[in-house]
């Protein structure tokens, strides 16, 4: 699954996700993989991404930027429990976008 958000104030969130389908008789079984939300303001910086595109897929690399000058001020490693449903994304990017 991949596609784009143009969200208000001119802020892209860029999302891209790969699950993995077993079926279990009649059940089938979803699990995603692969992560990864980038948001930014084009022709400008980085505001925020969550990602797990490194070697061990059940880190989470979270990441947030400053809204004004896109300089990193946050870095966490987040488990698989911690990583955010898609509408706590969507609220995190709404508080850092709040003073563009």
């Amino acid at each position: 699954m991949s596609g784009r958000v143009d969200c208000l104030k001119d802020v892209v969130l860029e999302v891209q996700k790969e699950f993995d389908l077993r079926y279990s008789g009649n059940i089938i079984r979803v699990r995603c993989y692969s992560y990864s939300y980038v948001a930014w303001i084009p022709g400008q910086h980085l505001l925020m991404k969550y990602h797990n595109l490194h070697r061990d897929r059940d880190e989470y690399h979270h990441r947030i930027y400053d809204p004004t000058t896109g300089e990193e001020i946050a870095h966490e490693v987040l488990k698989r429990y911690q990583f955010p449903l898609f509408t706590e994304v969507l609220d995190e990017l709404q508080i850092l976008s709040a003073d563009l």
